[in-house]
């Protein structure tokens, strides 16, 4: 069984390492990774990846640079329309669209490929988000993003500005190309066999499934990190949202979304894996180098990011706002870079 996983980012360079790592341990065998717009030297991190054969990389940055038919999407979904279209993933019997902060967590299986066997190859298998907070840190630090965040949302926390209990998709390309980022579109409109990680048939009509069963899998979303690090994710904007590049979200946000309820430590035997082939990575001398020089592109970056928003409280303002805030971010952040 081939597997393809593909995933876009945007100033995101702290975290490629440990989660490629992560899904390789996972037993995908393509792991795809559109870039648009970094500034913290995410492009250089990628290259070196696929340069070790780690990655396939694609620059997004420019539309002009995809095929015809889908430059007129936003980033991410251009990136995911892209990947679907490259052979690899055309010619795989899965393709799985993932952000760089949701980590697959398998607790009955120990592949993809074991799950997949156990589930008896459905069309589409559906996994759960597990949302984890902050922990009360603050501050950006330069280690595993499952070892920072161990707090999460309790299984009855359904959220309140965004549903905690979203799901993310894996399913067969030849299927459809319309989905968004969460399923296939189209799929109540066919009889496809569509599954949770326990083997029961689902057929959602929308992205949130309340009752699923987290003791079979579950994707832990980071969502927040530290207070430092949304900061950066306010700043990076939409990318499903339209290409006009406008700041996220304030810090209403940030605490709506800061589930600590219980501690939930990732612990199985994939996760060790996945440690071991990021330290492996790390000891190529060209991905070290783009590493550490990213790092601290990224660190510099956050402390322009923070300066910036606490300068005019905007980080207070309201949970979702549409100021057009992009000449101030230019003109105090990536001109001072």
């Amino acid at each position: 069984m081939i597997t393809s996983l593909i995933t876009s980012i945007k100033d995101e360079a702290p975290y490629i390492i440990d989660w490629v790592a992560h899904y390789r341990a996972l037993g995908f065998d393509h792991i795809v990774i559109f870039q648009n717009d970094s500034v913290d030297g995410s492009n250089n991190l990628c290259s070196a990846l696929q340069d070790a054969g780690f990655i396939d990389y694609y620059d997004n940055t420019n539309p002009e640079h995809a095929p015809k038919d889908i430059q007129h999407f936003p980033a991410q979904r251009r990136a995911y329309g892209w990947g679907q279209l490259l052979d690899k993933v055309a010619q795989s019997d899965y393709m799985f669209l993932a952000d760089i902060d949701e980590y697959l967590e398998l607790s009955v299986d120990d592949t993809f490929s074991d799950l997949m066997a156990r589930v008896e190859h459905p069309d589409i298998i559906s996994f759960a988000w597990r949302m984890f907070g902050s922990a009360g840190q603050t501050s950006f630090a330069h280690h595993p993003v499952c070892e920072r965040f161990t707090r999460a949302a309790e299984i009855s926390n359904n959220g309140n500005l965004r549903a905690f209990k979203q799901v993310k998709s894996a399913f067969k390309p030849p299927l459809t190309n319309r989905f968004n980022v969460h399923r296939p579109l189209n799929a109540t409109d066919h009889n496809w066999r569509w599954v949770t990680p326990d083997g029961r048939n689902i057929n959602l009509s929308a992205n949130v499934a309340s009752d699923f069963d987290y003791s079979y899998a579950q994707l832990r979303h980071y969502h927040c990190k530290s207070r430092a690090e949304f900061m950066v994710k306010m700043l990076r904007g939409y990318a499903s949202h339209g290409n006009k590049k406008l700041p996220q979200i304030g810090l209403p946000a940030f605490h709506l979304m800061d589930a600590n309820d219980v501690e939930l430590p990732f612990e199985n035997q994939a996760y060790q894996r996945g440690r071991m082939i990021a330290q492996e990575m790390r000891e190529i001398p060209a991905i070290k180098t783009a590493e550490d020089d990213a790092i601290a592109r990224f660190e510099k970056l956050a402390g322009l990011v923070e300066k910036a928003i606490n300068k005019n409280d905007i980080f207070k303002q309201a949970a979702t706002f549409h100021a057009d805030l992009t000449q101030y971010f230019q003109t105090e952040v990536y001109d001072k870079l």
